[in-house]
């Protein structure tokens, strides 16, 4: 299934009225009133720069200490990457650091490597394609921009200027690799403090990987090895795969996600994942931000899964989805991992669907009225064999009971002239377990299915 779709084009679409205002993401100063374009995590009226806010996310030099910095530009040329980086390396060595302006136009680039105190702008119209042109490399990972996965990096930002259709963007493609193998991701991000990261468009084309992931520095899997003091704003994935999406923070502290929007995926994945790693990695995550996130036709907005880590706080602002699997899912670790004591949830919506992707694992917390819908011969995802079409199962499916959510502002909600069977009622707003699946007529829809 391939699904891309404009933020304003899917709630005309659907016909849905869902508008919320985000808490503190402060770039939405810029917007005024909340409208329903930005309530799916996309600002129109935004004006491109940093922000603070007091106690999470970037914490570096403010938009008019680097609007005094020496500039450098770059212009499209054959040697895209070496320009780029050229460019990146003269402005780290200049006095407080540069700005590197990448002009309107298309580059094709192979890693991106981001220097301290390097602020690059991305002018209205620059579209980032990822080299993908030389077959003895289908196996390997390729990267646009990296961050901190060498080398310590801090005080450093991109930032996309433009809006609707001229919002930089960075494309790559599925290739013909082995399995598990080979594939494009946007950003890969190790150790760094104070990163920002605000209105770009990564189109993806299902692939194997997320389009922004937290990982650690190579060789120091320690808490200092990780990325601190992270805002990413106003970023938006197409056509994700369902078992990827837009964020992935397998570690990482004091990070403000907002206004995010994913089609297929997740927007926002914090799984600390040590899978077959136990033994090394001791690190996950702390005080993690979420608002204002959007998923379109994917998993969810939100997933949480700790492993066997003891992870700092997480919270949720804001999680919304259009015909998608959950808008919020939360998985058990294992072996005592689970997130921080205060960590909380709230302002959670759903549009439910009968078409959205929903994986073979999540076909038991299907409702069984709605199961007829559940399509095992109808594939919805290229690059996890498991996906199928089927109903939207609740807006939050919490398969721990530890995070606290506060359910006076979960909701749920329908499209104009849908199919009769596609009611509110029919599902539970939170799952906690497998749906019921006897014949007792009154347990096959709603709350009292599970």
């Amino acid at each position: 299934m391939i699904f891309k779709i404009k933020p304003i084009a899917a709630l005309l679409l659907i016909g849905a009225s869902f508008v919320i205002t985000p808490v503190s993401c402060q770039s939405l100063k810029n917007t005024g009133k909340s409208t329903t374009e930005n309530s799916i995590g996309i600002q129109k009226n935004l004006t491109p720069g940093v922000f603070k806010v007091v106690g999470v996310g970037y914490q570096g030099p403010s938009q008019k200490e680097i609007d005094t910095l020496p500039v450098f530009t770059v212009n499209p040329s054959s040697n895209s990457t070496k320009e780029i980086n050229k460019a990146i390396k003269d402005a780290s060595h200049s006095k407080n650091g540069g700005k590197v302006i990448i002009s309107a136009g298309t580059y094709l680039v192979d890693e991106i490597t981001l220097q301290s105190n390097v602020h690059i702008v991305l002018r209205a119209g620059v579209r980032l394609v990822a080299d993908q042109t030389d077959p003895k490399r289908v196996n390997q990972t390729k990267i646009v921009f990296s961050i901190g996965s060498e080398s310590a990096v801090e005080n450093v930002s991109i930032i996309g200027e433009g809006k609707d259709e001229n919002r930089p963007s960075i494309k790559y493609v599925r290739e013909n690799s082995a399995p598990k193998k080979g594939g494009s991701r946007a950003f890969s991000i190790g150790r760094v403090s104070n990163l920002f990261i605000q209105n770009l468009v990564i189109e993806d084309d299902q692939t194997r990987f997320s389009g922004v992931a937290f990982a650690f520095q190579k060789g120091d899997e320690s808490a200092n090895g990780r990325a601190i003091d992270v805002t990413v704003d106003n970023v938006q994935q197409n056509n994700a795969s369902y078992g990827y999406g837009l964020i992935q923070a397998n570690t990482g502290a004091n990070m403000l996600l907002c206004n995010l929007v994913c089609s297929g995926g997740v927007a926002a994945r914090i799984e600390t994942d040590n899978r077959g790693r136990e033994e090394q990695i001791k690190v996950g995550v702390d005080n993690i931000r979420i608002e204002n996130v959007t998923s379109i036709k994917g998993k969810c907005a939100v997933y949480f899964k700790p492993h066997n880590l003891v992870s700092g706080n997480v919270t949720v602002d804001g999680a919304h989805s259009i015909g998608s699997q959950l808008t919020i899912e939360i998985r058990d670790g294992r072996e005592g991992g689970r997130f921080g004591v205060d960590s909380w949830i709230k302002n959670v919506t759903a549009v439910y669907t009968l078409d959205a992707p929903v994986h073979f694992s999540g076909r038991s917390s299907i409702p069984k009225c709605l199961l007829t819908y559940f399509k095992e011969d109808i594939m919805a995802d290229a690059d996890n064999k498991g996906v199928r079409q089927g109903p939207s199962i609740a807006v939050i499916g919490d398969y721990v009971g530890q995070i606290k959510i506060d359910k006076t502002t979960v909701s749920a909600s329908v499209p104009k002239n849908t199919a009769p069977d596609n009611t509110v009622a029919a599902r539970a707003l939170i799952v906690t377990k497998d749906a019921y699946r006897g014949n007792d007529a009154d347990k096959q829809c709603g709350d009292k299915a599970y």
